[in-house]
């Protein structure tokens, strides 16, 4: 009876475990074949517990390869085909379970009311019947989760995993088994110790090197993303420039006859008004910046144009094109938008200046605003949270980038004027 409520159990383990693959699989199997396949299962854990039960060393060994291969057998059965990612999920699922039935049976054991086989067992079908139940209600959910770290862990993680999960199930197993060899015992569970020990100690810190890295990628791409839409807009306004100076082109020979009539009836004065407004129209189809690099003209264009009333941006100097776009668009969009922050809470009006030059290797970029801080400091302030937001994180990922290319920041306020001060080596 021991073997037949083991075997049955066990059986529905396999099945539980190809119900799991086949809702993370992005091909549907096919009904039939998991009919088939469940079929098997039954088969296959009827003839294992017949063969436990004729408790000879043959029939054992041969229970024993029925287990194995029943895995092959089953998965290849009801997914149309064999991968070894299946067997890898089937394995993992199989090692975990076993450590969390030997909680969950142990208080039942230990009352002497339930038999040691019939507690795991029951354990066992409870398990695999509440992750079925979750997975159904939660299928969404899990798979979006199981499939998002299957894309993050490298590959050979998967590995240390497994031995992790072997180990555990292999201490849950050992210590509950019954035997009079305890040294032995002890000996095989210190090893599994030793190893697990081993694999989780390399585990941990490579899961916090990926956390990092996929933190750094996900900022990377949010200024990557931020980059592009500051360069399709920048073209979008040179576009609009561009035709309303083909519109003025074709219009300016009407324009001047009338100035010349004007100028014939004696309209002086209105000709004068007519040529300012000619000049003012022309005025405003110019282009606002003109750094020598692109993405800057894109970058100081779109701040000018969205600072409030009385707020200038004006710019001296020459950005080279060769600076790293990456690193371009988090020193200039961070220090303007800590400038146009600043000049926003002053009561009067105000001027961001940029002064850029490269100088014998060096790149040396100046940004100055008024402010209506009154203190004195030459480092990043840490005040306010409003302050810390803006000036802080800003100024700190400005920094970083400084430090990549061996170069200097310096930072100055005094007599309400905020002066940021960039120094970059640049790249050869």
């Amino acid at each position: 009876m021991n073997f037949l409520a083991g075997s049955l159990s066990s059986g529905y383990t396999l099945i539980a475990t190809i119900l799991f693959i086949c809702c993370i699989k992005t091909e549907k199997p096919q009904k039939s074949a998991l009919a088939t396949a469940f079929i098997l299962c039954g088969v296959i854990s009827l003839a294992m517990a017949w063969c436990y039960a004729q408790e000879t060393h043959l029939y054992n060994g041969i229970s024993l390869l029925i287990y194995l291969a029943r895995w092959f057998i089953v998965i290849t059965v009801a997914l149309g085909g064999f991968r070894w990612i299946y067997l890898y999920t089937a394995i993992l699922y199989e090692c975990i379970f076993p450590t969390f039935i030997y909680i969950f049976a142990t208080v039942p054991e230990y009352t002497g009311l339930i038999p040691n086989y019939v507690a795991e067992s029951i354990a066992l079908t409870v398990l695999n019947t509440g992750f079925l139940i979750l997975l159904y209600i939660f299928r969404e959910k899990i798979v979006f989760w199981v499939r998002s770290i299957i894309k993050i862990l490298p590959k050979h993680f998967y590995v240390f995993v497994l031995i992790a999960a072997f180990c555990l199930c292999g201490l849950s197993t050992i210590s509950k088994y019954p035997t009079l060899l305890v040294s032995n015992k002890v000996n095989i569970m210190n090893l599994l110790l030793i190893i697990l020990t081993f694999v989780m100690t390399w585990m941990i810190p490579s899961l916090l090197i990926t956390m990092i890295s996929r933190q750094h990628f996900r900022s990377t791409s949010t200024l990557l993303q931020k980059q592009v839409e500051i360069q399709l807009q920048h073209y979008d306004k040179q576009e609009k420039l561009n035709s309303e100076i083909r519109s003025f082109r074709h219009d300016y020979v009407n324009h001047l006859w009338s100035i010349r009539s004007l100028i014939q009836d004696g309209e002086n004065n209105g000709a004068i008004a007519y040529i300012d407004k000619l000049l003012d129209a022309k005025h405003s189809t110019q282009t606002s910046f003109s750094t020598g690099n692109r993405l800057a003209d894109a970058i100081l264009t779109d701040k000018a144009d969205i600072l409030p009333d009385g707020i200038d941006i004006e710019f001296r100097g020459t950005i080279p094109p060769s600076l790293d776009n990456l690193h371009l668009c988090v020193i200039l969009t961070n220090a303007l938008d800590n400038a146009a922050e600043a000049c926003s809470k002053l009561s009067s009006n105000g001027t961001i200046s940029v002064t850029a030059q490269e100088h014998q290797g060096y790149f040396v970029m100046t940004i100055t605003n008024p402010t209506a801080d009154d203190r004195v400091y030459s480092d990043i302030p840490a005040t306010s949270k409003a302050d810390s937001e803006h000036h802080g994180m800003g100024l700190i990922n400005i920094r970083n980038i400084v430090e990549t290319y061996n170069g200097q920041m310096h930072i100055n306020c005094e007599d309400h004027l905020f002066e940021l001060s960039v120094t970059l080596k640049m790249k050869t």
